[in-house]
């Protein structure tokens, strides 16, 4: 009993000191109370353990709303709705659509962030204002990505308030359907399911397009649709991918889901990507007549291969080292071991070539990308963390597939371990 008291007062000075005193004691009161009653009746709870368990997973994967709850109460704005998600900003160098200056939504930092320009998308989906082109940082780029606007402005019925509110919210529209997925995919069998759920519920890439209202997360959950439903109708799978990668063109990377070894004729074939594609570039052309050629996506987007992660682990190490304590030298820790994570996920997928299997095929592509991913998307894991969430997913889903016991717990740790910096933000 005194190496349990002595576990229990690590635990509780550990988490005092990383900043959840809040938790420090509930987790000591849990695991006395726990421990106790296996030394006590080991037998009989084992038992009772194992036939509460699916009710335990139950309540537990339940909790993982408090951080989707939490982040919309804490955006609404009396008289502005939930548009403080969007991330307008004061000072944005580019001037508003004309609509914007009117509803005067809720303004979330000086410059804002990504979020406010297909929101004006949203009002404006065919691109018809002239002042649409002047509101986008990078017109022919953001235009690319029309998926999103256009679902808030079909639902938005075309009424620029409704499509703002609409829009905003999106995002946790397609966490409740991942969800939902998840749950479909995994059951409450056990707590592997709880770790899949936090896994992508949970991670950073996940959380930040919900509090950015950015299209990411959505454009990878469509993805995973279309993973579930592949094996039974190749049509709707195919048009799933089709509209994620109107929403985020890089889910072209996920489009050989379709494609299964061994079982896929060549007119399938055909056919399935015709699905996937002829959309995507109609709708590119459109952009071409509306908009004219492209004005660039980005700088520092790729690199050489490896050059980028290599220059950020530098980076990360350097100002790791300076001892910075407090939030700030915890959110150089996640700086280094994120991309750490990212690599355990990129390696799995490299060397275990699982080609048989869709969910091994939504993220292959992603795991080559990772190599040749610039400067310009390793400055924050808010950025690389959400670029290449379909590898992280995609991970995830192989190790609960394929991974058991005690392989599984490794394989666990070592690809999440730097995914949850919101999630830690969240509960200090």
């Amino acid at each position: 009993m005194f190496n349990l008291f002595s576990l229990c007062e690590s635990i509780d000075l550990y988490l005092f000191k990383i900043g959840l005193r809040n938790l420090s004691k509930l987790a000591q009161n849990t695991l006395l109370i726990t421990v106790a009653a296996y030394l006590i009746y080991p037998l009989r709870f084992r038992e009772k353990f194992l036939y509460y368990r699916p009710m335990i997973v139950t309540v537990l994967i339940s909790l993982l709303f408090l951080i989707p709850s939490g982040i919309l109460s804490s955006r609404y704005t009396p008289g502005k709705g939930l548009t403080k998600l969007i991330g307008f900003g004061r000072n944005t160098q580019k001037p508003f659509l004309p609509e914007i200056y009117q509803l005067k939504p809720a303004m979330s930092s000086k410059y804002g962030y990504d979020g406010q320009y297909y929101a004006q998308l949203s009002i404006d989906p065919f691109l018809k204002q002239d002042k649409t082109k002047e509101a986008l940082d990078l017109p022919q780029y953001r235009a690319r990505r029309i998926g999103l606007p256009f679902l808030a402005y079909f639902l938005g019925m075309g009424k620029p308030w409704q499509i703002l509110n609409i829009y905003s919210v999106l995002n946790f529209v397609f966490w409740i359907l991942l969800f939902i997925f998840v749950i479909r995919y995994a059951g409450v069998k056990d707590f592997r399911s709880l770790f899949l759920a936090m896994a992508m519920l949970w991670s950073t890439g996940t959380l930040v397009s919900l509090e950015r209202a950015l299209t990411d997360f959505p454009a990878v959950v469509t993805a995973v649709a279309a993973v579930l439903v592949s094996g039974r109708s190749w049509i709707i799978a195919g048009l799933l991918f089709s509209y994620s990668g109107l929403i985020k063109e890089t889910s072209a990377l996920s489009f050989p889901v379709l494609i299964e070894p061994g079982k896929t004729n060549r007119k399938r074939l055909i056919l399935s990507l015709l699905v996937c594609i002829i959309p995507l570039l109609a709708w590119y052309a459109y952009i071409y007549l509306r908009l004219g050629s492209s004005s660039g996506m980005g700088s520092g987007n790729f690199s050489l291969p490896f050059y980028g992660f290599i220059m950020k682990v530098s980076s990360a190490v350097t100002y790791l080292s300076t001892g910075r304590e407090g939030i700030l030298g915890i959110q150089l820790l996640f700086e280094l071991l994120c991309p750490f994570s990212l690599l355990v996920q990129a390696l799995y997928l490299a060397f275990s070539r699982r080609y048989e299997s869709a969910e091994w095929r939504l993220g292959a592509g992603f795991a080559f990308l990772f190599a040749f991913l610039g400067s310009g998307v390793w400055e924050e894991q808010n950025a690389y963390a959400r670029v290449l969430l379909p590898l992280t997913f995609s991970y995830n889903l192989l190790i609960y597939r394929y991974e058991k016991k005690t392989r599984f717990a490794l394989f666990f740790i070592s690809g999440n371990v730097g995914m949850f910096w919101l999630a830690y933000m969240f509960f200090i």
